[in-house]
């Protein structure tokens, strides 16, 4: 197979950066052990880890633009006309590419994950060509990958009937896995992972540690991610102030793979309280299975594919958006039984290893 297909992949980089990145940086290394694999990316092009080609000519404004999706056309044009495939990782540089490949005479794909799938509706001059083009990246993929079908079927919603395969993320076992010496960490403590923006939950979070703060006066939240959204942040912020969890919320940024391996080592549980905000929600997020492979224990919601990762009470537990009350109950299950912790740890390691990429 290695000589019979050769398959383009559009993304924005092989890095941890975030979701498409990371998601990237599972699925192309592991296609490229089965195909050759040409890779155009928004950033970070020149990476010695990769053995297969990566250009950087891909625009950095990742919107549905006409400017963004012209730039993304010609850069297929002339890096992956000698394609069988092309596949966009990310939904927002799907119309230019699909338009590129059916020029080229490739199978076009796409991998769906959360809010970015979805049409706007509205009939807006820009609402109306964002909905066109999509229309249009949908009718020419040959399928869809996704983890999520509550994704699809909104989706479905505004364009009729999607071609589309569940395929879950996965977890790269080099780089997340159980460390067999674990340094006991100061405190014990949850973990969310993700740009802190609404629709990660981190506010819910801190409402449920405020349920708990009397009772496990050691008990941390700590919150690693981008912390651009700079208004939500100070919200969060203030709200830990006033429920006198100041020294208790801490936001660590971005970090090293290495270190925060070491923090789903450590965690008491991973905690990512998702929640439908103004529109936006979760799709199927890479922090799951990278949390599980390091034995995290997961507390989630329902509702984006949350549901095929965590199974209740064997491996984590999953409670109702926007229920602070629940999410305490879920996390001081775990915090109160050390056997229950190490059980769901086991666990979350088996989950894991079905699902490498």
């Amino acid at each position: 197979m290695k000589n019979k297909y050769t398959v383009g992949f559009i993304t924005t980089s092989l890095s941890s950066a975030g979701g498409w990145d990371s998601c990237s940086r599972g699925v192309i290394p592991a296609i490229a052990r089965e195909a050759n694999v040409i890779v155009l990316t928004q950033r970070d092009a020149n990476n010695d880890r990769f053995d297969f080609p990566i250009h950087r000519v891909i625009p950095q404004n990742i919107r549905y633009h006409l400017r963004t999706q012209l730039g993304v056309f010609w850069a297929v044009l002339k890096y992956l006309r000698g394609c069988q495939v092309v596949h966009a990782m990310m939904e927002p540089y799907a119309p230019g590419a699909a338009l590129a490949a059916k020029l080229i005479g490739a199978k076009f794909y796409i991998t769906v994950a959360g809010t970015y799938a979805v049409p706007p509706g509205g009939m807006h001059p820009r609402r109306f060509l964002k909905r066109q083009m999509m229309k249009f990246m949908y009718r020419e993929s040959a399928s869809l990958a996704s983890g999520s079908e509550r994704t699809v079927r909104m989706a479905e919603q505004v364009v009729g009937p999607i071609r589309w395969h569940f395929i879950p993320n996965g977890v790269d076992p080099t780089l997340f896995y159980r460390l067999p010496n674990i340094p006991p960490p100061a405190h014990p403590f949850i973990l969310t992972v993700g740009e802190v923006k609404p629709r990660k939950g981190a506010d819910v979070t801190i409402e449920a540690m405020a349920w708990l703060k009397d009772k496990y006066p050691d008990l941390v939240y700590n919150i690693v991610g981008n912390t651009g959204k700079s208004e939500f942040v100070a919200q969060l912020k203030k709200m830990a102030k006033e429920s006198g969890l100041e020294r208790r919320v801490h936001f660590l940024g971005r970090i090293s793979d290495e270190d925060l391996r070491l923090l789903y080592n450590q965690c008491t549980a991973f905690v990512l309280a998702a929640q439908t905000r103004d529109g936006s929600f979760e799709g199927f997020p890479m922090v799951f299975y990278e949390a599980q492979g390091c034995g995290a224990p997961i507390i989630s919601t329902y509702g984006f594919g949350s549901e095929y990762v965590v199974k209740n009470g064997y491996n984590g537990f999953l409670v109702e958006e926007n229920s602070a009350a629940a999410l305490a109950e879920a996390i001081e299950k775990i915090v109160s039984n050390p056997n229950l912790q190490k059980q769901m740890r086991e666990n979350s390691l088996i989950e894991a290893e079905k699902h490498t990429w």
